[in-house]
């Protein structure tokens, strides 16, 4: 499980990259929080 949840948080790190929005604009369109988004960020830079 932990690895489809990488993937999908990799895809969103990625979609959010190139979509040229803000963290907030680009997390709320999502339905997202953005601490959600920098959680991740900090997982898959490690």
């Amino acid at each position: 499980m932990e690895s489809s949840l990488q993937n999908q948080w990799t895809e969103r790190i990625a979609a959010d990259q190139a979509s040229g929005l803000t963290m907030k604009v680009w997390c709320e369109a999502q339905n997202l929080t953005v601490h959600q988004l920098k959680y991740w960020l900090y997982k898959a830079q490690r």
